[in-house]
């Protein structure tokens, strides 16, 4: 975990870009930049602290456990 959100932006960023760029090879998609990891990161919260991340992994596993109870209830059968 970095220290900062700037700083984890910058760690972030090569690994992001080669995968990034394997997909997007695969996809037909043009290279990434900078400028659009950026807006990506901009565009995905407005808080991105570790506190905001914990407070959305833990509204995910919420909805995904109550989505699977309803799977499972509506089948009849176990689980």
């Amino acid at each position: 975990m970095a220290d900062t959100d700037a700083q984890a932006r910058e760690e972030l960023w090569p690994a992001y870009a080669v995968m990034r760029n394997r997909i997007g090879a695969e996809r037909g998609w043009p290279p990434t930049s900078r400028a659009e990891f950026d807006r990506e990161i901009a565009a995905g919260s407005g808080d991105p602290s570790g506190a905001a991340a914990a407070r959305r992994v833990s509204l995910h596993g919420n909805r995904a456990g109550n989505r699977r109870s309803r799977q499972v209830g509506m089948g009849g059968g176990g689980g």
